[in-house]
């Protein structure tokens, strides 16, 4: 599990918690139509109640503290927590596969690597709205 903490902004103290951790589901077979049924029957099921290959997920909350004066009330403290989960396949007996199907897992492992890293951009941009925000 990577741990990132770091402010987003300066309008008031803040402290961004970022937690990833990662999970994952085998897979075997010795042709892409088979791993792609693999995937298809063990893959994670998303909001659209379908199963996918792979999935990230996110779960952002925050929490303000106000400070209260004789002028009014104004933001003293923001907490943003940002947990990112990915979920994706591990292929388990690639060690008997054909060297094209290894090179075309390996662009497909490249693909989602690459989607995941999208989906976490979009948290911690979201994260820094939110924070900008306040």
């Amino acid at each position: 599990m990577l741990v990132i903490c770091c402010g987003l902004g300066n309008s008031a103290l803040s402290a961004t918690s970022v937690h990833v951790g990662a999970s994952s589901y085998s897979v075997s077979g010795q042709s892409a139509l088979i791993l792609s049924a693999e995937m298809e029957s063990k893959g994670p099921v998303a909001d659209d109640g379908l199963r996918h290959p792979a999935k990230t997920k996110w779960d952002l909350q925050w929490r303000f503290q106000q400070k209260e004066s004789n002028v009014g009330c104004a933001i003293d403290s923001i907490g943003i927590s940002l947990g990112i989960t990915h979920t994706k396949p591990i292929w388990r007996d690639k060690n008997q596969a054909s060297q094209l199907l290894l090179e075309r897992w390996t662009l497909f492992e490249n693909a989602l690597t690459q989607i995941q890293e999208y989906h976490v951009d979009l948290a911690l941009q979201t994260a820094t709205e939110i924070e900008a925000r306040a």
